[in-house]
């Protein structure tokens, strides 16, 4: 879980607004876990990682874990591209692409963590 923190606060840096913008990641994934939490799904695997015997079944666990991490920094990035256009401004709308390429910086603090 220590990569994971870590991670988190390098993009909570990156992101503007970043504790707003994860706190409503946050509620989304809250008022979904009645069918799947995705925090959840990230410690569990960091757990049962932890906690394998055999090397084949850690690394399915850690595998799960990077995977549910990355659908996490995603759903961040997204709601921060979201957090940057007002409504009503859909002729000057930045597409996603244009404001991932322009913050190259998410990707790199995001991607850290699936490296590491």
């Amino acid at each position: 879980m220590g990569l994971f923190l870590s991670s988190l606060v390098d993009v909570m840096r990156v992101v503007r607004h970043g504790l707003e913008v994860k706190g409503v990641v946050d509620s989304y994934i809250d008022q979904c876990s009645g069918y799947f939490n995705l925090r959840e799904s990230i410690e569990e695997a960091a757990i049962h990682a932890e906690e394998a015997t055999d090397e084949q079944m850690r690394h399915r666990h850690i595998e799960r874990g990077i995977h549910s991490l990355q659908r996490y920094f995603k759903l961040v990035i997204f709601q921060a591209y979201l957090d940057s256009n007002p409504p009503n401004t859909l002729r000057d709308l930045e597409t996603f692409e244009t404001f991932v390429k322009n913050r190259p910086g998410m990707f790199t603090a995001s991607s850290h963590t699936v490296s590491g």
